[in-house]
């Protein structure tokens, strides 16, 4: 679960850079701060990723980190201290066990660099509320053929509160040390899964309706958890503007004073559920 986040908040720096890239051209003196700061209810250890912003004039197709700032998250009066993570690749965390993120809680981050002072806060939502799933055990009849099994997958749908249309994205993810694929070389020979093999885990685009049906095409029997997260609009602005068309140079979305970026927090609830051979 921990590389499929890095990897997505990889691809909404990548966004940002490009966005920022087609606005303005920084001289080579200028150095602008990008922040990934993502803090989660369920979560113990919290992480700060920074780096500088790629110039339009430059080569690099990777972001420079940021090692030599100072990291600190504040709530109400206790300061938390982050500090650099091992290797060069502008990680900051806060591993001790006694920072609790709650929900109606507002946190601040200010990051000290060489040349500024970066600021930003975000409240935690309240987590998704009466979550549940049409069925728990789902049953997959592995007689069948390929083409009679996909035909026929269940979809177990999960569904939650929302009266106020919040906002929210789901995460699936397979429990199982070794997961058996549902597409596999007895029921699609020659496949071995092949295109229709799927990942460990998955997640959605923010929605705010109150109900989500699982695609197990491409998916895997054994224990799975689904965790629906709520988040704040900030969050879903910076997810919109991965679909702005290129021609259009609107200012990319930020909530960082004096940079760029996002800091922003998550709350959530969980359920499980079991696909299995009939």
């Amino acid at each position: 679960m921990k590389v499929f986040k890095i990897l997505f908040l990889g691809g909404l720096l990548i966004t940002v850079f490009t966005q920022c890239d087609q606005l303005t051209e920084p001289s080579g003196e200028e150095e602008i701060p990008v922040v990934e700061g993502y803090l989660y209810s369920d979560q113990t250890t919290h992480q700060v990723q920074l780096s500088l912003m790629i110039p339009l004039t430059s080569t690099d197709t990777m972001p420079e980190p940021i090692n030599d700032a100072d990291v600190v998250l504040r709530h109400n009066d206790a300061v938390y201290p982050f500090s650099l993570a091992p290797g060069d690749s502008g990680v900051y965390e806060y591993a001790r066990d006694d920072l609790t993120i709650r929900q109606g809680e507002t946190y601040a981050l200010e990051i000290n660099t060489n040349s500024s002072t970066l600021t930003s806060e975000t409240s935690v939502p309240q987590a998704p509320e009466n979550v549940s799933i049409s069925d728990d055990r789902v049953f997959i009849d592995s007689d069948q053929s390929f083409f009679e099994i996909i035909q026929n997958l269940p979809e177990p749908e999960i569904t939650w509160n929302n009266p106020e249309e919040r906002y929210f994205y789901i995460v699936v993810e397979n429990l199982e040390n070794q997961p058996e694929p549902i597409i596999n070389n007895e029921n699609a020979p020659g496949f071995n899964g092949g295109l229709f093999a799927g990942n460990l885990s998955f997640r959605t685009t923010p929605t705010n309706d109150d109900s989500y049906t699982i695609n197990l095409r491409g998916g895997f029997y054994g224990l799975h958890k689904a965790t629906i997260y709520s988040v704040n609009r900030d969050y879903v602005n910076l997810f919109e503007e991965r679909e702005q068309d290129s021609r259009q140079l609107n200012e990319p979305p930020t909530n960082i004073k004096n940079g760029l970026g996002i800091f922003t927090s998550f709350s959530s609830e969980s359920i499980f559920f079991r696909v299995r051979k009939e």
